[in-house]
Formats: structure tokens, sequence, C-alpha cells
């Protein structure tokens, strides 16, 4: 049988997540959140990110009246998400020949990764594909480009 919880008592008063959840309880971030968004606009959480980040799954009628809540209360990215979008930037992107990750290949040749296994193993990629420490693969979108074009069927 669980322990029972007295109803003022939120979060646990003693271990690790105690100091987290007070933590994040006392230290409210400045300004506008996500959660405020959702409230007004009446979504989840998740497609109020979804929608900020420009992530399918949300429709165009939905993104727009979220875009225009969050700009009417002032909501602005927190520095985390500026970090990882810059640091993601310097990593992808090398003036005009950007890399491709093999999920991004996947979503615009509308294949999936079994066929896209299949294909490696059969050699049919593009070349000079780099595989990262983390086990992922990436290909200059001027390498994926001219693989696609070697594919072109005229007819």
């Amino acid at each position: 049988m669980a322990a029972s919880t007295r109803p003022d008592q939120t979060a646990p008063t003693r271990g690790p997540r105690a100091a987290s959840e007070t933590a994040r309880r006392g230290a409210r971030t400045k300004g506008p959140t996500l959660d405020d968004i959702a409230e007004q606009a009446g979504v989840s959480k998740v497609s109020v990110a979804s929608a900020l980040a420009g992530r399918p799954g949300v429709s165009e009628q939905t993104r727009a009246r979220i875009q225009a809540i969050a700009q009417e209360i002032g909501w602005q990215a927190g520095p985390a998400r500026s970090r990882r979008n810059s640091r993601r930037d310097a990593t992808t992107s090398q003036g005009d020949d950007e890399w491709v990750t093999v999920p991004e290949i996947m979503r615009m040749l509308k294949i999936d990764r079994r066929t896209w296994q299949h294909w490696m193993t059969r050699g049919e990629v593009p070349k000079n594909m780099f595989k990262l420490p983390n086990g992922s693969y990436r290909v200059h979108r001027n390498d994926y480009q001219a693989w696609l074009d070697g594919l072109r069927v005229d007819v």
C-alpha cells in the first residue's frame, strides 16, 4: 500500500528529488512561459513547444494562434534554447554546404528506416557520409544532391 501524503505536501521533503522540486517550484523564470501560452491557447505545452520550434504536428491555424499569443505576451526563447540552437547551427552549417542527417533524408524521400538500411547494405546511399561518435550519420547537402541527381531517370 502506498504511503499517503498530506494534501498540502506536493513534493518530497527528503532525497535528491526534494531539492530539485523545491528549486523548480520556487525559482520561476522571468517572463511568460510555455505553460502560460498553452493555457491561453487552450492546447498542451508540447503543442506550444512544437509550434514555436517549427516542428510538424501542429496545424497552421493553431501555430499562427500560438505565435500570436507568444508575441502578444512577450515570450522569448530562454538562454538554454538559444545556446542549443547556436551550437547546432555551428556544427551543422558550413556556408552553403549544410550537413543533412539520415532522418532528414528519410523524411525528404518519404522512406522508412528499413528501406534506408536495405540501401546501406547494398551500398546505394550517398557517398562521403560521415559517422559521428554517437553513431549518427551526416552527409553534405551537395553530396546528397549529387546522389539524387545520379538516381534521376529521364522519361
